[in-house]
């Protein structure tokens, strides 16, 4: 218990004074009622059609007024969906991709997913691009990959950035080059995505794309992990292990090594 208690006031304390407090909220959040909406090119009459459609089969889905009825979200949904409306396309092409609701059929959801990218959705490229890119139901695809990451990162969508930056710090789909690399993770670190905070943190920590600066790597590293990014607390515990950035201190690298636990 008392390890329990020093561990996390060890975490409070190092977060308040490492750490600003500022948190730039992504530009242009979807809908609380419609989390598949983003970066979409649609008339007025498809988006209220579409969306009434949608809404209606999520109550069938969920029992909101309705009898539970999965076979009637799903006919609803598709309307939605075939109307052209891309948050209809994208959550119906998850549904294919998880095999929730429906049986699993990766081509139907590629089929849906691309519908939607057509009409500009950021999400629905960031979806296609981890298909390709994990082989989920599909050959390995890295270049595929690369082209929707960056459609959606040229958006500044902040995760596809972050994950453009991956394709080109490992060289796939892509020549490796870490400068290039580098710079798409710092547009996603800009949006405070601790994914992309730590891996610039481990650019400067290592010189990589970036001039050597260990400060810097601290510092980055130090905000991932006030996000809750798991390899940032597995980061700091060896910075502190070693003395990269902070004075060695084997008593907080044990803090975060347990954090990270």
């Amino acid at each position: 218990m008392l390890l329990k208690i020093l561990i996390n006031c060890s975490l409070a304390v190092l977060l308040i004074i490492a750490l600003p407090t500022e948190h730039k909220a992504h530009s242009n959040p979807p809908e609380p009622e419609d989390p598949y909406a983003n970066g979409l090119i649609e008339s007025s009459n498809k988006i209220k059609n579409g969306k009434d459609l949608m809404l209606e089969a999520i109550k069938y889905r969920d029992g909101l007024g309705r009898e539970k009825n999965f076979q009637t979200y799903l006919n609803l949904l598709t309307q939605s969906a075939e109307s052209g409306y891309a948050p209809a396309q994208l959550r119906l092409g998850k549904n294919y991709q998880l095999g929730t609701e429906v049986s699993r059929n990766i081509q139907l959801a590629i089929q849906w997913f691309e519908r939607a990218a057509n009409q500009g959705s950021d999400r629905a490229n960031i979806e296609l691009g981890e298909i390709y890119e994990t082989g989920d139901g599909v050959d390995f695809n890295f270049s595929i990959a690369f082209y929707h990451y960056e459609l959606a990162a040229r958006n500044n969508y902040p995760e596809a950035q972050k994950k453009l930056g991956d394709l080109y710090w490992d060289g796939r789909g892509v020549q490796r080059d870490y400068t290039l690399a580098t710079r798409w993770y710092q547009k996603s670190a800009d949006q405070n995505d601790a994914d992309a905070e730590n891996q610039l943190g481990i650019a400067y920590l290592e010189g990589r794309g970036v001039a050597k600066d260990i400060l810097k790597a601290a510092t980055l590293i130090t905000k991932a992990a006030s996000r809750g990014h798991p390899a940032a607390f597995q980061n700091l515990g060896i910075m502190y292990q070693l003395g990269l950035g902070f004075e060695k201190n084997n008593v907080l690298a044990y803090t975060w090594f347990e954090v990270a636990r």
